[in-house]
């Protein structure tokens, strides 16, 4: 394992929780839980969904607390889903999961955010992570136009033209003034005031709507997701890093 430390605990109770046995697998699990902890971005995660393994069982765990519990924030898919080494692929018309994840209970005003990796390049208007209210919504969405939405604590968001979504998103919010949407390594800076945290969980593959699904299924196929406290600039682009070099060590980055 990575710089002779043996295995990381945290990530030995992620391997334990899910079963996993495959070699390459446990080092890539171990490796990202060892760069997070080095560029100090691991205790700023409330939810780390690797998405390895490529069953429903192993990909419903959170990296950050591998219990089986809705408190633990371990996913509930529901719908249409294929899960395979690539990752998890919901059917785009009725396939989404529950995180248990809510803002206002768990995450703090003006400090968030969301990030997903994309496997998949299809333009439409889907969401691929969201939670929404009435008055605010945090989300990552796209238009049939290709451009990226991101919001968080907000009633809308400002976009960033993207024309491929095979790619790693994050919707990113360290001030009360202004989200960032990042694509990979690129940022997108938006005037953006933040109003409230949500009252419902995060759903994946879809926006939680008032405590419902809402129309914008998405067909991508999500290889990461993560839930958590705001990024700097630094973080983000170091957060990339550790997530590619863990979808390369397990051959399905893009």
């Amino acid at each position: 394992m990575k710089k002779g430390s043996g295995v990381d605990a945290d990530a030995q109770a992620f391997i334990t929780a899910t079963g996993i046995t495959d070699t390459t697998q446990k080092s890539a699990i171990n490796t990202l839980v060892l760069d997070l902890k080095s560029y100090g971005i691991w205790s700023k995660m409330n939810a780390l969904y690797p998405m390895v393994g490529g069953t429903a069982t192993t990909h419903k765990y959170n990296l950050k607390d591998p219990r089986d519990l809705n408190a633990a924030f371990r996913l509930s898919f529901i719908g249409g889903w294929t899960h395979a080494s690539t990752g998890a692929k919901p059917n785009g018309t009725t396939g989404y999961a529950d995180t248990f994840l809510t803002e206002s209970t768990t995450l703090t005003a003006n400090s968030e955010h969301i990030s997903i990796y994309s496997r998949t390049n299809i333009i439409g208007l889907y969401c691929d992570i969201g939670t929404a209210t009435a008055t605010t919504q945090s989300n990552i969405y796209s238009n049939f136009s290709g451009n990226f939405y991101p919001r968080i604590q907000a009633s809308n968001g400002g976009t960033g033209q993207n024309l491929n979504t095979a790619a790693m998103f994050m919707s990113n919010r360290v001030i009360s003034t202004q989200v960032q949407g990042w694509r990979n390594t690129i940022k997108y800076t938006v005037t953006n005031n933040s109003i409230g945290r949500s009252t419902v969980s995060f759903f994946l593959s879809n926006a939680n709507l008032n405590g419902s699904p809402d129309s914008n299924y998405s067909p991508r196929e999500l290889a990461f997701a993560s839930i958590g406290n705001g990024l700097t600039d630094t973080e983000a682009s170091n957060f990339y890093t550790a997530v590619q070099a863990f979808q390369t060590t397990l051959s399905r980055q893009v």
